[in-house]
């Protein structure tokens, strides 16, 4: 494993390990503005957010530059990105 593996696998677990999830909904049309800007910018599609019990939280991105939401797959299926219209 590469050392910037490492550090990011430490990084994870710091962030995710020991949290409950208390919510999970896909983002509002204010949150969408505020992460990813107007909706004539290009970015429509819209990801699930994952709340935590410590007020923190995290929600898939197409990339680390955030251009748009990204889908989520899991071990019983996928959830998908909506659309803003949607």
């Amino acid at each position: 494993m590469s050392k910037i593996r490492k550090i990011w696998d430490k990084k994870a677990q710091d962030f995710f390990v020991g949290k409950k999830i208390v919510g999970v909904r896909y983002l509002t049309e204010e949150e969408m503005t505020k992460f990813f800007g107007e909706e004539d910018w290009g970015s429509d599609k819209v990801p699930l957010a994952f709340y935590f019990d410590d007020d923190s939280w995290a929600f898939p991105m197409m990339d680390d530059e955030g251009n748009d939401g990204g889908a989520l797959l899991t071990s019983t299926g996928d959830f998908p990105v909506i659309s803003r219209a949607d």
